[in-house]
């Protein structure tokens, strides 16, 4: 390099580390500083739920149904005040059918889909991890993300309020009647929101089974609660005039099932430490509550459809709870059998594992047997001891499929598609039997045969009870005797086959028992 060119470049160095910086413009004397403006969420927000509500703000589902909706109601309304002029009180019965359908296509339709994709979207993209390593609990992952649609609704639906005051200018429009309409909507977009919420966190298989499963419920829960209020035609008669007891037990069961998905949907997010057995298993409980109020203040009719509704979902948790894998680990064992006294009693009830849902299975079965006996009598008569008896053989129903599958452990894994196949199996078999016309001997043969061996089934003993419940001659002694004789064989094997798992369970209850549990729980699996 020729000595001047490092000559001219050092002196321009020099020259520009040596130039003073420059000075900021003095800002007038009685101008005030410009403040930024705020457009953000208040800092006492969960941060999950602005995260989310950044996000869903934004999407192409919220902003279209918002603009969506502006529109359809805009030109209703043109051609609705057009109707108007021509016929004078024509254009009500138009204006309020595309009003409701509107509103309750946002919350009965638009918002439970798009929980479907929820958990599904963190799952997919790996960021439940994340999230779970900062401070944030699976309870407020969930939370957020169930409160975030929910707000999201409410801004739809207070988007559409000016055209609902615009009805007034058609016709006269009770307003209790409306905000109670549009209270219910809300309220089952509540329920129906963190449904899909659990939904989106499994499987596309499994969507499908509980898709059908709640069809199913709905369908089964026709003989309780809700269809015998709205048989007595309460609600159609205005929905103001409602009782308020009636009310009452529609926001309780409500508020069962919301917790109930809720729980199943941070249940499928959680770390494999958190016990979320027991919530699962002591939310199907409260339902028995209002039961004996019910009974002394009302009468056993109301009572036995609130019974029949907490029966119904207590059966389908613990089937739930039956299809679910898992053993139990150190930390949950010691939580429950480590301090003795009723923790350790009611551990054997609240631990993961079919094994220890068996045993709450039968609890809450004598409970609801018990109560059936006491509060029950009057609404179902000679039925008492045919409905009592049907309660108790939901225990082999539940208990006996898996029970056989302990015998193959291989195929454990596959334990919610054997328990759903056998269900469906006993269903169909009892059915046949039991709708067999007996116009010769063969077919007398053929049903005598049948009824004895479908007694003899964990399953089909069940579903043959449901078939006979309305034929009290049906029950005889040789068909209870049968049963109870299975009860009690079902009763031992059980025993037989989950003694390392409640050995594993003893182990982890003493300090330095965790290697010898883990040897009893590879022992037990082979």
């Amino acid at each position: 390099m020729p000595p001047f060119h490092f000559a001219f470049s050092r002196t321009m160095s020099d020259a520009s580390f040596s130039a003073p910086p420059a000075v900021p413009a003095a800002a007038a004397p009685h101008e005030p500083a410009a403040r930024a403006p705020r457009f953000d969420f208040p800092a006492w927000l969960p941060p999950m739920l602005v995260k989310e509500l950044r996000q869903g703000l934004r999407t192409r589902a919220f902003v279209g149904a918002l603009v969506g909706f502006q529109f359809v109601m805009v030109f209703m309304l043109i051609g609705a005040f057009v109707a108007e002029m021509g016929a004078p009180g024509a254009a009500l019965g138009t204006v309020n059918a595309f009003f409701w359908g509107v509103l309750g296509g946002t919350f009965v339709v638009l918002t439970p889909l798009r929980g479907l994709a929820g958990l599904r979207g963190e799952i997919t993209g790996r960021n439940i991890d994340l999230l779970l390593l900062t401070r944030l609990s699976s309870w407020r992952v969930v939370l957020g993300k169930w409160t975030s649609l929910m707000a999201q609704a409410a801004l739809l639906a207070m988007a559409l309020l000016p055209y609902g005051v615009v009805r007034y200018f058609f016709g006269s429009v009770d307003l209790l009647d409306d905000l109670l309409v549009a209270a219910c909507l809300y309220g089952a977009c509540g329920v129906l929101t963190a449904a899909t919420l659990w939904l989106s966190a499994l499987s596309p298989f499994l969507r499908v089974v509980v898709a059908i499963g709640f069809l199913v419920v709905m369908q089964m829960s026709g003989v309780g609660f809700f269809a015998m209020a709205f048989r007595r035609g309460s609600l159609f008669r205005g929905l103001g005039s409602a009782d308020w007891l009636v009310w009452a037990l529609v926001v309780f069961d409500a508020a069962l099932v919301l917790v109930f998905c809720l729980i199943q949907a941070v249940r499928q997010i959680a770390p494999p430490s958190e016990n979320h057995a027991v919530s699962t298993r002591l939310i199907s409980l409260p339902g028995f509550i209002p039961v004996p109020l019910l009974a002394w203040f009302r009468g056993a009719d109301m009572a036995t459809g609130q019974f029949v509704f907490a029966l119904v979902a207590m059966l389908l948790m613990c089937g739930l709870e039956m299809m679910m894998r898992g053993e139990p680990m150190a930390v949950q064992a010691r939580a429950w059998t480590g301090r003795g006294g009723w923790r350790a009693l009611a551990g054997r009830a609240l631990l993961p594992g079919w094994q220890s849902a068996a045993v709450f299975a039968a609890g809450g079965i004598v409970l609801a047997g018990a109560m059936a006996l006491v509060f029950l009598r009057p609404e179902l008569g000679r039925h008492t001891f045919g409905f009592v008896w049907l309660v108790t053989q939901m225990w082999p129903a539940l208990v006996g499929p898996m029970v056989l599958l302990a015998f193959i452990p291989r195929l454990m894994r596959l334990g919610w598609l054997f328990f759903l196949a056998m269900q469906a199996v006993g269903g169909v078999l009892s059915a046949i039997i039991v709708n067999i016309h007996e116009f010769n001997e063969i077919m007398m043969w053929i049903k005598g045969v049948g009824s004895m061996v479908c007694s003899m089934l964990p399953v089909c003993s069940f579903w043959v009870d449901v078939k006979l419940m309305n034929r009290v001659s049906d029950f005889d002694a040789s068909i209870v005797m049968r049963q109870a004789l299975m009860m009690g064989v079902l009763a031992l094997l059980y025993w037989w086959k989950t003694r390392p798992y409640w050995k594993r369970v003893r182990d982890f209850a003493r300090p330095d028992g965790t290697r010898d549990a883990g040897k009893a729980g590879e022992a037990g699996r082979k």
